[in-house]
């Protein structure tokens, strides 16, 4: 498949973005880009159009879109209905999180239940182009992850709602999580040989059988495996993952966590295939996973199942909604 867009944005400003300055010096700096003769605060649009007739554009900001998401909507606007995927190109930090990383993760407010549109298909190709991008690189040190999904606006004063007014699956791209590797100038080479490969490493990833993930840590290494899990014609892939504290702080299993479950299994382009819950979850919460499973008709299952691919797709093919559909 061809002619997709893709569009990613990086704030330029070094006071305010810790890696996103570098990576977009390594992009301009290898690529042949050309103006789109649109500027957005004084920056020129650029864009790249590859030998697949898949586009790029690369739009440079002031600050980080996810801080004011509403300052940069008539700039992306032109883009709804077009791209595939937005992704916003930043860094990462929190307390505990791990050092010399590559991640990129759908946004989502799991206690207030508002999810973003997802695209698995893009962000298994965005995570699979870091990854294989890292090794090109040789930059050892490094591991490639997918997260929790959640949305930073919440930080700086934007009502989750808001995440809504892109109507275009959005992605984060980061470098994590501390000032040795924000400052790395092959991380930044990492992530920019990395954007304008995300849709041929999305092609190689064959049917998908997109998960929706339940408890766990930030970072859980059995969703990290999964989503970087290799294997023709199936393919795992993460939708949303959805921890232990967000869900616990949303007080899902006393008011309406079914439907801010479902939710987030509606915002998933294609739906789910199965639901996967780490085995530390509340006996509550893992009631209300398996209700929507049956709901929809899709396997709810222990996360110590996807150690074993073949016997949990094995699971996936038995289900009702599978068999529906083929």
């Amino acid at each position: 498949m061809s002619g997709r867009t893709a569009v990613f944005t990086f704030c330029c400003d070094r006071n305010r973005d810790k890696a996103a300055p570098a990576i977009w010096d390594a992009l301009a700096g290898t690529l042949d880009l050309h103006e789109t003769g649109t500027l957005v605060e004084g920056f020129p649009v650029m864009e790249l159009v590859d030998d697949q007739g898949d586009r790029f554009v690369f739009i440079r900001t002031q600050v980080v879109v996810t801080t004011d998401n509403r300052r940069y909507l008539g700039a992306l606007e032109p883009y709804f209905g077009i791209a595939s995927v937005i992704g916003i190109v930043n860094w990462h930090e929190g307390g505990g999180a791990p050092e010399a990383i590559f991640t990129a993760h759908t946004l989502a407010d799991s206690p207030s239940g508002q999810f973003g549109p997802v695209d698995p298909h893009a962000l298994r190709g965005t995570l699979f182009a870091l990854e294989e991008a890292r090794a090109a690189v040789g930059l050892d040190r490094f591991t490639t992850w997918t997260e929790a999904s959640h949305w930073s606006g919440i930080r700086f004063g934007q009502a989750p709602e808001q995440m809504h007014e892109i109507p275009v699956p959005v992605l984060d791209i980061e470098i994590g999580s501390e000032p040795t590797s924000w400052a790395d100038p092959r991380a930044a080479e990492v992530v920019a040989r990395a954007l304008p490969r995300i849709f041929r490493n999305d092609d190689a990833a064959g049917e998908l059988v997109t998960l929706l993930c339940l408890g766990g840590p930030h970072f859980e290494p059995s969703f990290r495996d999964a989503a970087l899990g290799t294997g023709r014609p199936f393919g795992l892939a993460t939708g949303h993952i959805l921890p232990n504290q967000w869900i616990v702080g949303g007080e899902y299993e006393e008011g309406n966590g079914l439907d801010m479950l479902r939710a987030a299994a509606q915002s998933i382009k294609g739906g789910i295939a199965a639901i996967v819950f780490h085995d530390n979850l509340k006996g509550p919460l893992k009631a209300l996973g398996r209700a929507l499973g049956e709901e929809l008709g899709v396997p709810a299952l222990k996360h110590q199942r996807l150690r074993n691919p073949e016997d949990f797709l094995r699971e996936v093919r038995a289900s009702r909604r599978y068999k529906a559909n083929h």
